[in-house]
């Protein structure tokens, strides 16, 4: 029981980095396409 306990936490630990990395790459791919989009809109 209390292996298993620490193996969820284990996963838990590994899980919220990533899934904070995973958010952050989302949003800066976002602004990415947001930016290249804009300046191709305003290129001549």
């Amino acid at each position: 029981m209390i292996i298993h306990n620490l193996l969820i936490k284990h996963l838990i630990g590994i899980y919220e980095p990533m899934k904070k990395f995973l958010l952050s790459t989302e949003m800066n791919n976002y602004w990415f396409r947001l930016v290249c989009h804009r300046q191709h809109l305003e290129a001549p």
